[in-house]
């Protein structure tokens, strides 16, 4: 009776099977990952495969497997520290001796609790017996055995989203940086299918000194001109790392059609100002999400020109301040719906309070003033609740 039944309809039956839910394991103010509310974390149990409807007959037991392998987490039972690692070994002997059960992960979440040697070393073990995976994020890790997770990260040719955090899932632990910025664009450029990446916690170790020798030269001269449009795909980008202009040139190059981009600047001078306009004109016609954050000389003009904003079609999310763009350019974007600035004059917020009135599509402000800056935002905050905008604001 039971081996008679349809694989359409065992298939249906079986996804019923409660996965893990996806906020669990999505970015928050506080951590990349875990929500504020979170009290347990999403684990995998190997000894689960042993579940009894997957003896029941093998057709039952095939399309189980599918289901059951195709998302995996691991390193997030904070009720059982002990057993993190433990779980992790399993996992990765589980896998490694059977490669068709590999080849179903598609999805792995590979978080850790206090870094351990052992646990990291079997989720490399995990990821390099999943060469079929698609989305992979990784909550902290042990040292010691960084390059080889780096490098056993950089052979998953069909990875489509990749997450990396610093820090271990409980906060506890801060890991050194995953890679370098060399690495991280030899990373980007092996992974022809990416769609969304994000480098959490200033997960990229930055340099701003040229290079030295003839190897280090001819790297960055190699990652700086890369292939034209060689991730094709990439739509989300996000860098909580402060990069150079020759890195976003590189990336505009990379990825012609960003939609979000997240990263800070180090701008000296007006060639690198140059730069990133050219970027986001690149991206004009796709960019939704943008935040930018410039640092450097104060001296010098703004990155985003009124011009530049006309054509920023799409843009419905944006996170800057007075050095990214002046405050009048922003009735410019007529697509704006959700506002975070930084303000450091009077004169920015009556400017503000004066063109909210030519955003049709604002509907969330966040302001940052300086801590003795009053005079005005009574004023914003009545307006702001005229035009139906939700505001806060936060003083620094």
């Amino acid at each position: 009776m039971a081996a008679s039944l349809a694989p359409e309809l065992l298939d249906q039956i079986f996804a019923y099977v409660p996965d893990y839910p996806d906020s669990h394991w999505q970015p928050s103010d506080r951590h990349p990952i875990l929500d504020d509310d979170d009290s347990s974390y999403p684990s995998f149990y190997p000894t689960y495969a042993l579940h009894p409807l997957l003896l029941v007959c093998k057709a039952w037991n095939g399309i189980a497997e599918v289901h059951l392998y195709r998302s995996i987490s691991v390193g997030g039972c904070i009720n059982q520290r002990s057993g993190c690692v433990r779980q992790a070994l399993i996992l990765a002997k589980k896998l490694k001796e059977n490669p068709r059960l590999a080849d179903i992960v598609r999805t792995l979440r590979l978080g850790t609790m206090n870094c351990e040697r052992d646990e990291t070393v079997a989720h490399i073990e995990i990821l390099s017996s999943c060469k079929s995976a698609t989305s992979v994020t990784i909550m902290g890790y042990n040292n010691e055995f960084l390059d080889d997770l780096v490098s056993t990260v950089k052979e998953l040719k069909m990875l489509k989203s990749f997450t990396v955090s610093r820090y271990s899932i409980t906060d506890a632990h801060q890991c050194e940086e995953f890679c370098s910025i060399e690495e991280f664009f030899e990373l980007l450029m092996g992974w022809p299918d990416i769609e969304s990446v994000l480098f959490h916690y200033e997960a990229i170790r930055s340099h701003f000194s040229e290079p030295i020798d003839a190897e280090h030269k001819a790297l960055e001269a190699r990652i700086l001109n890369p292939p034209a449009g060689c991730c094709p795909r990439l739509r989300s980008l996000e860098l909580d790392w402060c990069t150079l202009p020759r890195h976003i040139r590189a990336l505009q190059r990379i990825a012609p059609s960003i939609e979000k981009f997240v990263a800070g600047v180090f701008l000296y001078d007006h060639s690198g100002m140059s730069i990133i306009e050219a970027a986001l004109s690149t991206w004009a016609s796709t960019l939704g999400e943008l935040s930018l954050r410039p640092w450097g000389d104060d001296d010098l003009a703004v990155v985003m020109s009124a011009e530049l904003c006309t054509r920023l079609t799409r843009l419905h999310t944006l996170d800057g301040s007075t050095a990214l763009m002046d405050v009048r350019s922003l009735c410019c974007l007529k697509q704006l719906e959700n506002l975070t600035f930084a303000v450091t004059q009077t004169s920015h917020v009556e400017v503000l309070n004066d063109i909210l009135q030519k955003l049709p599509s604002l509907k969330h402000l966040h302001l940052y003033a300086n801590h003795d800056e009053t005079e005005g935002l009574e004023q914003l905050e009545h307006s702001a609740k005229q035009y139906g905008i939700q505001m806060q604001l936060n003083r620094v």
